[in-house]
């Protein structure tokens, strides 16, 4: 088979995973994360070029056969395939793919959604905002005849007011999740369609190690959120809020890293190590700081001189 037939064959995917995304509903959301495996294909197939005038005319195509808003999240997946591609032909890490992937997806739908407020008239974040307003009024009036002080609803109103403010910080772990998921799906099917190449795997998860100047960034907007004297709800208090959020959830993957690391060092039962892990979510205050402390004294290495390498 030529590569001209093969890309017009990975095109055809491409357009018909796109119609099911716009006229399915249910299997459509589901669809959106196979777009990009057809995408990275035509990138490793071709040169860059090449690959781009596909891209081009797949988007093109995307608009006119799909409804305008779920053509745009369409193309944005493909965009993410693409850059899968890129990476992965250069044989990058698959943690450096995975990175790549989730940038360009971030980019791509924060490109949708300023084009559906400007263009479309269309927000889908005060949507979301109107959504959580309306259950916020639904659960005070659920506890109303319970709460004759007030205390409830304040402390129901705070939990909501929390959410609205870390809003930022849900949708990007969302896309990151999304990417994640699209580029094992790529490769799973990448390995079966493309013969010889050596797709990137990831390092084991008890070997994660984020780099030191993340505690120091860290401390950083620690001090900021202290020394603040902006208003609640200000650009620059959401901008501390949501960049500490994502700090947070990313010591808390690297204390779950060490509980893993420390646990296989003592030869538990895989069983037991998940179960852990799945304790370790539940404290997450906890496993944040055995995060910080991993990666700022390397509580590995003290591991190591207890149990032995």
């Amino acid at each position: 088979m030529s590569f001209t037939i093969q890309k017009s064959v990975y095109s055809i995917l491409t357009l018909l995973l796109v119609g099911i995304v716009g006229y399915v509903p249910f299997y459509g959301m589901l669809a959106l994360l196979f777009i990009p495996f057809p995408l990275m294909l035509i990138r490793m197939s071709s040169k860059r070029q090449g690959g781009m005038i596909y891209l081009l005319i797949l988007s093109l195509l995307t608009i006119v056969i799909a409804p305008l808003q779920l053509g745009m999240t369409s193309i944005a997946f493909m965009a993410m395939g693409y850059m899968i591609g890129e990476t992965t032909l250069y044989r990058k890490s698959k943690l450096a793919v995975w990175n790549a992937a989730s940038i360009t997806l971030l980019v791509a739908l924060v490109l949708q959604y300023v084009l559906s407020v400007l263009v479309l008239h269309v927000n889908a974040i005060e949507w979301v905002q109107d959504f959580l307003h309306t259950q916020e009024r639904r659960i005070i009036q659920l506890f109303a005849p319970l709460d004759e002080t007030g205390t409830m609803e304040q402390a129901i109103q705070s939990v909501f007011l929390m959410y609205n403010f870390s809003l930022p910080t849900y949708a990007i772990v969302g896309i990151v999740i999304l990417a994640f998921l699209s580029l094992n799906i790529a490769y799973f099917f990448g390995k079966k369609a493309v013969f010889g190449f050596v797709f990137p795997r990831f390092q084991p998860f008890s070997s994660m190690k984020l780099p030191m100047i993340t505690v120091v960034l860290y401390g950083i907007l620690l001090l900021m959120s202290f020394l603040q004297s902006s208003d609640l709800g200000s650009s620059s208090h959401l901008m501390i809020l949501n960049a500490m959020n994502i700090f947070r959830i990313l010591f808390l993957l690297q204390g779950i890293s060490f509980i893993v690391y420390a646990l296989k060092k003592v030869q538990l039962p895989m069983i037991l190590i998940v179960l852990s892990g799945m304790v370790a979510v539940f404290f997450n205050s906890i496993t944040v700081i055995i995060g910080i402390l991993d990666t700022g004294i390397q509580l590995r290495s003290w591991v190591d001189r207890k149990i032995g390498k």
